[in-house]
C-alpha cells in the first residue's frame, strides 16, 4: 500500500490590505501576503481533480490531502505531525508559490529547498544617565550599534564563502526621551541557514560578540535563542518523481532547481516522512517583491490573481 500526502497552508499574515479589489482580504488586520490563499486554491484544485478520476487510482494506493493552519507561527506542521497527520503516509509533497518567473517551477533534485530559521533577542543593560553628562553613564544605545555592526561581519569572516547563511537584525529598541541616556536597549533579528553545523557556528560567534563588545562600553550583553523550524530537505526519489511530473506539464526548460532562503515548516513533515517541496513561479518580469501591503503597487505579489 501506498498513502501519498499533499499539504498546503492557509494561514494569513497580520497586515492591513490597502485598496478595494476582488480578492482584497475581507478582514480589518489580517490579509493572504504570503500565498497561502492561492495555495489552498491549488489543494482544493486538486482534490477535485483527484475525486473525478479516482476510478484511476488502483485499489492499494491513496492520497491524503493535509490542509495546515499555522505555518507562520505556533509549529502548526508539528502539532500536525504530532497529532497523526502523517500516520502510513509514505511520501509527503507541498509547495509554495514565490516570486520567480510566472511559468516556471523550480524544485532541487536533493538537499535543502528552504533555509533553517532561528529567532534571537539581544539585551544590552547600560547605567543611564542626563544626555548633557554621559561620562556619568553607561550608554547602552552605542554598544547595541557597535554589536549589530560587528554581528555583520559574521558571515564575512567566520563562515565559508561556501556555506549559505543569513543574519538580519528587524527591529532595535531604546529609550524614551531624546535627551536621556537609557538603562537598556534590545535589538532582535533572524539567522538562517541549510544546515546545523553553519547555525552552531553562527551562533557561537554571536556569543562571543554579545559579550564582549558591550563590555568594552561598560554594559553587559545577553542573547537568548528561539528556534523556530529546521531547512525543508528534499529526498532524492521523490524529488526525482515531482521534477518529472513537472517537467512533463511545463517542460524541461521551464524548470529550475534554485532554493529559496526563506523558512518553511513543512519541514517538520518531510524530516518525518521522505518528501520533496517545490517553488511555482508566479511574477512576470521586473516584479519580485513579497509582503506589500498595496495591491496598486505593480510589485506587490497577489497570489489571488495568479491561482
Amino acid at each position: 500500500n501506498l498513502i501519498v500526502g499533499i499539504r498546503a497552508d492557509m494561514d494569513a499574515l497580520p497586515i492591513q490590505e490597502l485598496g478595494k479589489y476582488p480578492y482584497t482580504s475581507v478582514n480589518s488586520g489580517v490579509a493572504h501576503m504570503c500565498g497561502h490563499d492561492g495555495h489552498m486554491a491549488t489543494l482544493l484544485a486538486a482534490a477535485d481533480i483527484l475525486f473525478r478520476n479516482q476510478s484511476k487510482i488502483p485499489s492499494n494506493k491513496a492520497v491524503r490531502l493535509i490542509f495546515q493552519p499555522s505555518e507562520e507561527s505556533d509549529h502548526g506542521a508539528e502539532i500536525m505531525v504530532n497529532e497523526g497527520a502523517l500516520k502510513d503516509v509514505n511520501e509527503v509533497y507541498a509547495m509554495h508559490c514565490w516570486p520567480i518567473k510566472l511559468g516556471t517551477i523550480s524544485v532541487r533534485k536533493e538537499g535543502a529547498m528552504t533555509t533553517g530559521m532561528v529567532r534571537f533577542r539581544i539585551d544590552i543593560k547600560g547605567k543611564g544617565s542626563h544626555g548633557a553628562y554621559p561620562e556619568l553613564g553607561h550608554d547602552p544605545i552605542t554598544a547595541m550599534c557597535q554589536t549589530h555592526c560587528a554581528l555583520h561581519t559574521i558571515l564575512s569572516r567566520t563562515i565559508s564563502g561556501y556555506d549559505m547563511g543569513v543574519c538580519t537584525i528587524g527591529e532595535m529598541h531604546a529609550g524614551n526621551a531624546e535627551n536621556v541616556i537609557p538603562d537598556s536597549a534590545s535589538m532582535g533579528g533572524s539567522i538562517r541557514t541549510e544546515n546545523i553545523k553553519v547555525e552552531e557556528e553562527i551562533k557561537k560567534a554571536m556569543d562571543q560578540i554579545v559579550e564582549n563588545i558591550p563590555k568594552a562600553f561598560g554594559c553587559k550583553g545577553t542573547i537568548d535563542y528561539c528556534e523556530i523550524t529546521p531547512a525543508v530537505i528534499n529526498s532524492k526519489e521523490p524529488a526525482g518523481y515531482l521534477r518529472e511530473a513537472v517537467a512533463s506539464v511545463i517542460g524541461e526548460d521551464n524548470l529550475a532547481e534554485n532554493p529559496m532562503r526563506a523558512s518553511e515548516d513543512f519541514s517538520y513533515m518531510s524530516t518525518i516522512v521522505s518528501g520533496a517541496f517545490m517553488l511555482v513561479g508566479h511574477t512576470k518580469p521586473g516584479l519580485s517583491l513579497i509582503h506589500i501591503s498595496d495591491p496598486t503597487r505593480p510589485e506587490r505579489i497577489s497570489s489571488a490573481v495568479f491561482f
